[in-house]
């Protein structure tokens, strides 16, 4: 699939996905190469996740909507870097 026809594609499933308010939502685009957080740009809209694919023709990004309410399970939130995992109690500094 080309570009073109991937971003047509992220738009439509965009447009159908009730919980996508252009408004409100936060994007996050990742570079698929990198680590550490290279590269990451976090964006405010559609329109400025599809303008930064398109200056960036030679980078493959990975694109997905901040979760601004994440489900805690247990309390915990789980940080996972470089194969290595680390959790943080919420509770523990209370």
């Amino acid at each position: 699939m080309n570009r073109s026809a991937q971003l047509g594609k992220f738009l439509k499933i965009v447009d159908d996905d009730d919980d996508v308010d252009d408004e409100k939502n936060v994007w996050i685009v990742k570079p698929v190469e990198g680590a550490d957080g290279a590269g990451i740009t976090i964006l405010s809209s559609t329109t400025e996740v599809v303008e930064h694919i398109r200056n960036n023709p030679n980078q493959f990004v990975v694109v997905s909507k901040y979760l601004t309410n994440p489900i805690l399970f247990q309390s915990k939130v789980s940080e996972r870097s470089g194969g290595g995992g680390v959790e943080k109690d919420e509770h523990a500094s209370q």
